[in-house]
């Protein structure tokens, strides 16, 4: 096996744009895939193994087919984000994966990793990240208030993605039945959707989150 930095740079492409085309159009299992076959014959970084494992965690959420081998799916996650931690035990996106494994089953083990992911974050753009998740767990777990304080301080910061974060508060206020302030977050989200590229616009995340947002409105 070779490090992952020696990665051709043509593999290095074709990875980037197998992500992509997984978390835009949920080929998961294509991505899947493709990264074992790499692995076969290059050492991947951390991140490309948190990759690795959040494929194999939405797997059974995207693909019908695949409902019924969930646990299984988790459990080779688990073991892509275990593998990572133990090439970088500081990479920010093992605890992300394995805060999202446990986040699915709606269980508070999630709050546990994602506040190590937050105390490990040395940027605000990296906690803002983690505050979302953070909002998203508690969302999961019916303290519908505690994640809006927690979506609203990633806000403060400085977040890699607004929409995100307002996709989430236009859901949020929605549950506690403030029509207003859903409407607020929904239009806000809609409006940075659509400075998206038409490229983007055309995925199935995209067209889903449209959806949902003028349901909202």
């Amino acid at each position: 096996m070779i490090n992952n930095f020696l990665l051709p740079k043509q593999e290095r492409q074709k990875l980037k744009t197998m992500k992509e085309k997984a978390l835009f159009n949920f080929k998961y299992k294509e991505a899947i895939y493709f990264y074992e076959n790499l692995l076969k014959k290059y050492q991947l970084s951390a991140k490309d193994l948190c990759d690795l494992g959040l494929f194999y965690d939405h797997l059974s959420i995207f693909d019908k087919s695949e409902v019924g081998n969930k646990a299984k799916n988790e459990r080779k996650a688990i073991k892509c984000y275990k593998k990572a931690e133990e090439i970088n035990p500081r990479e920010l996106a093992v605890f992300e994966g394995l805060g999202r494994i446990w986040w699915h089953r709606k269980n508070k083990k999630a709050l546990f990793f994602y506040m190590k992911g937050l105390r490990l974050a040395q940027t605000l753009r990296k906690k803002s990240e983690f505050l979302e998740y953070l909002g998203n767990a508690y969302m999961r777990l019916g303290k519908v208030e505690r994640a809006i304080e927690d979506y609203k301080k990633s806000l403060r910061l400085k977040p890699i993605s607004k929409f995100s974060l307002f996709n989430n508060l236009a859901f949020a206020y929605r549950k506690i039945n403030n029509q207003e302030k859903a409407q607020e977050y929904a239009r806000k989200a809609l409006r940075l959707l659509k400075r998206r590229s038409r490229e983007y616009q055309k995925t199935k995340a995209a067209r889903i989150f449209a959806k949902q947002l003028k349901e909202i409105i």
